[in-house]
């Protein structure tokens, strides 16, 4: 499924935070220009160092036309896979398998690649037990999701006072008066003022239906995940009128697993609103794809970015908790989150769930 909704190909710079699966953004000749913590852990470099360096020149010998020939068949805008051997920075060779997806620039053009790098099973158990999960990164992760919730409430709170409790407020003063002017005998003012309140409980009626739609679509349970998705992203481009969006489904709706579905939904949803409201964006392109390390959505937009932030509790940065809660919702269910920020502006989420 692939929906263009209508209403500078940038590079993209350092500016990602992220745990779990090791992620970069590679250019099309292989060099690293942006990658997170994971990544930068697995060749044994600081991120800063990793920037400029490229895959090929980090492939043995004998795997560097395989990685090359991978590299160009991916910028032709086909999603590929494919092994290789990397060398750390301390010589090791590395067995990887490498993951990637065009990122295109408003042509459609092939602007970048963004790659999983994904360790051999065996690989990923040791790396598990090396490093199990701290007592405190255990409690730093419940008090993000905590924020996060929090958060979240004081948003449904503020939309039910601002939008829904002061419709209420009207109505129920426009009817006091209708009924004033009833006993005092003038019915024609206050028939015309009740077909006046009529309109108004529709629109509060709207409210109730857009704020349930915020939390749990409807279209979601009743008709899948790519249609909801199809719908939000119609609606961000008739809600604003200056931004095509662009959605490009080709997973089956039985490929995704029930638990994650929400969680995805909302992941686009918030991405889609910072774009929206922080970034400026005139265009949006929201992916949903089967690779082989699993399922992943991609958020891209040509906005001004979000800066080099990491993710924050901070609500007065760009990447605040609404980042967070992207982060937790992710993780919780054993996915990796990514973000990369463009030098020039825009911005790339990216979430990878394994099958």
């Amino acid at each position: 499924m692939k929906t263009l909704i209508q209403p500078d190909g940038k590079s993209f710079g350092v500016g990602a935070d992220v745990r779990g699966a090791a992620l970069g953004v590679l250019s099309r000749d292989g060099r690293f220009i942006s990658a997170n913590d994971s990544a930068a852990a697995l060749f044994g470099y600081q991120i800063e160092d990793l920037i400029g360096k490229s895959v090929v020149d980090l492939a043995s010998d004998a795997d560097q036309q395989g990685v090359v020939a991978g590299l160009s068949l991916s910028a032709s805008g086909t999603p590929h896979s494919f092994n290789a051997i990397l060398h750390t920075r301390n010589g090791r060779r590395t067995s990887l398998m490498l993951h990637q997806q065009t990122i295109l620039d408003n042509a459609g053009h092939c602007r970048a690649l963004l790659t999983i790098f994904e360790e051999p099973v065996v690989g990923q158990r040791q790396c598990l037990e090396a490093a199990p999960c701290s007592e405190t990164d255990s409690r730093q992760r419940y008090a993000h999701l905590m924020i996060g919730q929090e958060w979240e409430r004081k948003r449904i709170s503020s939309e039910l006072h601002d939008g829904l409790g002061q419709a209420l407020t009207l109505i129920k003063l426009m009817v006091e008066n209708s009924l004033r002017r009833m006993r005092q005998g003038d019915v024609d003012e206050a028939t015309g003022q009740l077909d006046t309140v009529v309109l108004h409980m529709r629109d509060a009626i709207g409210e109730v239906h857009h704020i349930c739609s915020e939390l749990r679509p409807v279209l979601l349970d009743r008709l899948g995940l790519a249609v909801a998705l199809e719908s939000l992203c119609r609606r961000v481009a008739q809600g604003s009128q200056t931004v095509a969006v662009v959605f490009e489904c080709d997973v089956e709706e039985h490929d995704i697993p029930d638990n994650l579905k929400a969680d995805m939904f909302r992941i686009a949803q918030e991405a889609m609103n910072n774009a929206m409201k922080h970034g400026a964006a005139t265009e949006i392109r929201l992916t949903v794809q089967r690779v082989e390390a699993g399922i992943l959505l991609t958020i891209q937009d040509n906005g001004i970015g979000l800066g080099n932030l990491p993710v924050t509790a901070d609500p007065s940065t760009f990447s605040g908790l609404g980042l967070i809660g992207m982060q937790q919702r992710v993780e919780l269910n054993g996915g990796a989150f990514f973000i990369c920020c463009g030098d020039g502006g825009g911005t790339l989420v990216s979430a990878i769930w394994k099958m």
